[in-house]
């Protein structure tokens, strides 16, 4: 019986697209490892052979498999795209849903999934990549109060993550020219003048705002998190975006130029500013975060092209211990990723990269989780070698082998040890 309303679902959806441009993708993925060994000390060696998914935790590297179906439809007037995805491992869920309509110039844009106006120079992006930590989030320090209890911590600290705010470091800040979350959104855009467009949207916030007049008699609450944008864009000159997300005591603004008068050139250089006003027990405190964050790609030649990420990103938060007292903890992080990649030919591409992250910190509370001594500073390289093998135009088969070594910086004399992950990922990928 399921089948059969599967089939009539199907069969409607078709039929109710007969007057609009109709494309079905399907896109399979399996991003595994073949090996993987931790060097460290003695104590601390391992070796992984054959995982398959992220399930396995003692993997580094491997992340879950993951398969989407997307179906979309557009005419001049309107569109509609939506994804359903399959993690592998027996369920199928929703993904994303988005439909625009068009009232002359005026553009509505409705549903759930993320919407940004620049690019983020991901062009030679691959599915084992550095770049924005395609495989996995996962970064790779090295902790322990002695040398007998160093271990392999698989926390999110090496990539910089999208534009903006570092995403390790403030969520809310994290990625503001993206003006719509994961969550359901609805908004407006409009052309107010030749290469100007305006642009406000509402997003489903995690919590409504409430707020009381002085004689708390009235409350007053908003339901959605308030987003927008003024877009302007020069033909063959520059694109800039200056963009703003708010809800009720955290604030988010961004500025991005993306020059567009140098051939064979994708750049984007971005501004982050995020402000998060909170209460801890009885302390009133806020915070604040901003970054720089800069994106290049120079195609030198249809084969061979260079790519460098560079974010540094910088935060302030008041933390409390107690109802009474207030601690402030700042640090800076820096992260540098860069690729190279050649096209052999239809069949094969080659490349390699390497990842430069490190994170300093002046607060005892952070300094705890890394011992005590106060000249650590967390550091890890990486560097990988990779090659992407094509059957046919949306098949691919990537497999790397990856060095990342972890630790560097900390002080051995105090009981620390530095580490080495050398690892053999490997993606296949069928897109139709």
């Amino acid at each position: 019986m399921k089948k059969l309303l599967g089939a009539a679902a199907i069969a409607a959806l078709v039929a109710g697209a007969a007057s609009a441009d109709v494309s079905i993708n399907i896109n399979g993925r399996v991003r595994g490892n073949a090996a993987e060994w931790k060097l460290a000390s003695e104590e601390e060696n391992a070796s992984l052979y054959a995982s398959l998914d992220a399930e396995n935790e003692d993997t580094v590297v491997a992340s879950a498999a993951s398969d989407t179906l997307s179906f979309n439809a557009s005419n001049e007037y309107a569109g509609v795209k939506f994804t359903f995805s399959n993690n592998m491992t027996g369920s199928v869920g929703f993904d994303s849903y988005t439909a625009w309509l068009k009232f002359g110039n005026l553009k509505l844009d409705l549903g759930n999934g993320g919407k940004r106006s620049i690019g983020r120079v991901t062009g030679d992006q691959n599915h084992v990549s550095l770049l924005e930590a395609n495989l996995s989030g996962k970064g790779v320090v090295s902790t322990g109060s002695d040398a007998a209890g160093w271990e392999w911590n698989t926390v999110t600290y090496g990539n910089s993550g999208k534009l903006g705010i570092n995403k390790q470091i403030a969520s809310f800040g994290n990625d503001v020219n993206n003006l719509n979350t994961s969550k359901l959104h609805y908004g407006l855009e409009y052309p107010v003048v030749d290469g100007l467009t305006l642009k406000a949207y509402l997003n489903k916030a995690s919590g409504a705002w409430s707020t009381q007049d002085d004689d708390g008699n009235t409350t007053t609450t908003v339901n959605s998190q308030w987003s927008f944008e003024a877009e302007y864009k020069m033909a063959d000159t520059v694109q800039l975006a200056l963009d703003a997300k708010i809800i009720h005591r955290q604030q988010a603004f961004g500025l991005y130029v993306k020059p567009l008068m140098v051939e064979n050139l994708d750049a984007v250089l971005g501004f982050t500013f995020a402000r998060d006003a909170k209460t801890a027990h009885a302390i009133d405190k806020t915070n604040t975060y901003w970054a720089v964050d800069a994106r290049a790609r120079y195609a030198v030649s249809d084969a061979m092209a260079f790519t460098l990420f560079a974010n540094l990103t910088g935060y302030g938060d008041i933390y409390s211990t107690n109802k009474d007292e207030a601690d402030l903890e700042s640090g800076l992080a820096l992260d540098l990723t860069g690729n190279f990649t050649y096209t052999v030919n239809d069949l094969a591409k080659v490349f390699v990269e390497a990842e430069y992250a490190t994170l300093t910190f002046d607060s005892d509370y952070q300094k705890g989780l890394w011992g005590e001594d106060e000249d650590i500073v967390p550091t890890a390289f990486t560097t990988q070698l990779g090659a992407i093998l094509t059957a046919g135009k949306g098949a691919t088969v990537t497999p790397a082998l990856r060095l990342t070594v972890a630790g560097l910086g900390l002080d051995k004399d105090a009981g620390y040890a530095q580490g080495m992950l050398i690892s053999l990922p490997i993606v296949t990928r069928v897109c139709l």
